[in-house]
């Protein structure tokens, strides 16, 4: 799996914030995302954007996806 970065399509920047629903686990001790809305908003275009994901050769940011992979899928952490 290679990891991916989420892009504003107006400017290329990858300051994104989205618009989500979530809930604490108690067991977790941490917050479950329950649903990503379609609001987008680009910290460097300061407005609501579109979006799309772009392939990155973060070799870092690829093994932290891998883990959060695995631990998602049982694996303890």
């Amino acid at each position: 799996m290679s990891a991916e970065v989420i892009v504003c399509t107006e400017c290329g920047g990858s300051d994104i914030t989205v618009d989500a629903t979530v809930s604490w686990n108690v067991d977790k001790q941490e917050w479950d995302v329950d649903d990503v809305r379609d609001y987008n908003w680009c910290g460097d275009c300061d407005c609501e954007v579109g979006t799309d994901w772009k392939p990155t050769n973060n070799v870092r940011a690829a093994a932290i996806n891998a883990i959060k992979k695995e631990n998602e899928d049982g694996i303890p952490k």
